[in-house]
């Protein structure tokens, strides 16, 4: 074998050069570079924070008996599931091949929007709004997501790997709402999902304040002493 101060320096690096290593068993291996970076993203072996890594499967888990760790499956025997008909997922309070709970991390999903994005084509993803996370009460190592679908592209495959992300500029929502007709009743519906802080100026730039009724978490109502048009500001 030559001396690796003998040997060339190659600057052009490609997916397909391999490095030569010792596996767990002690075995002289070659690993390609196209494998190593693959193993990183999907393992989470890069240690990103916010972003965990999970292998989907439909009801068969992959020919599973039992619901496999580190996955996000679905109640269907379909192979492919278009992001815009998730609703629900079943998900792993453990990332693919990583052996610490992200459970804490995975409740604080509740009334945050989520991206989901294949590891290999990030330009196929769902964006979702996750209004209720709970604890499956048989199998406690998972977590039921009930998802509102926002926008994507493309679909969840089985056996494919995804990450799940809380997405980003999308937790803190503001909504401005134009009162142009006098009124003293203004029936806000905001679609923030949140129980937001009001402020109100009338059309004179005076700041007003009024009674103001959650109805919802995606709507409000705000009663005033007199009629008059302006503008609220929700966050």
């Amino acid at each position: 074998m030559p001396r690796i101060s003998n040997i060339a320096v190659d600057q052009s690096v490609d997916k397909n050069d391999k490095l030569l290593g010792t596996n767990s068993g002690g075995g002289t291996k070659n690993y390609r570079l196209e494998d190593i970076t693959s193993f990183i993203r999907d393992t989470g072996a890069a240690g990103i924070v916010g972003q965990f890594s999970y292998i989907f499967y439909n009801s068969s888990f992959g020919g599973s008996s039992t619901r496999p760790s580190g996955s996000i499956t679905i109640d269907t025997y379909y192979k492919t599931v278009s992001f815009s008909n998730v609703t629900t997922m079943k998900i792993s309070n453990k990332a693919f091949q990583t052996s610490n709970s992200i459970a804490n991390a995975i409740e604080t999903f509740t009334d945050k929007q989520i991206i989901i994005a294949k590891n290999t084509d990030q330009d196929v993803f769902g964006v979702f709004t996750c209004t209720a996370v709970t604890q499956d009460p048989v199998e406690t190592n998972f977590y039921d997501l009930t998802l509102r679908y926002e926008k994507g592209n493309g679909s969840l495959e089985v056996e494919q790997f995804y990450s799940i992300i809380l997405y980003a500029g999308a937790q803190d929502k503001e909504y401005r709402h134009d009162q142009t007709s006098a009124s003293s009743t203004w029936v806000i519906n905001h679609k923030l999902n949140k129980f937001p802080t009001v402020v109100v100026f009338d059309s004179a730039g005076s700041q007003a304040v009024g009674a103001i009724t959650h109805d919802s978490k995606n709507q409000l109502t705000i009663t005033f002493s007199a009629s008059f048009s302006g503008i609220a500001y929700l966050n």
